[in-house]
């Protein structure tokens, strides 16, 4: 699955928009527990092709950090890969 740089942006905005739920599920689920449980926020996907999708976070009060918030990423990997962009929606 080859997607042009727009196509791409027309994917995450869309699943920004409509399903944000989701995408704050997917970054709850790539996440240790302890760590899933501290201050969640700002879940974007930033990027998809065929093997992965990236997303974008922002964790805040996790004890390690001071308190601290700090932007994170998280990279899911699809098995099997995707065919076409409309496995993606």
């Amino acid at each position: 699955m080859d997607l042009s740089p727009q196509r791409e942006r027309n994917i995450c905005d869309e699943i920004n928009e409509d399903h944000a739920c989701t995408v704050y599920a997917l970054v709850m689920s790539s996440l240790p527990s302890q760590e899933a449980r501290s201050g969640i926020q700002n879940t974007k996907l930033k990027s998809i092709n065929s093997s992965e999708m990236k997303l974008s976070f922002e964790t805040c009060g996790y004890e390690s950090s001071g308190g601290l918030c700090h932007m994170r990423e998280a990279i899911i990997k699809f098995d099997p890969v995707l065919a076409s962009s409309e496995d993606v929606l």
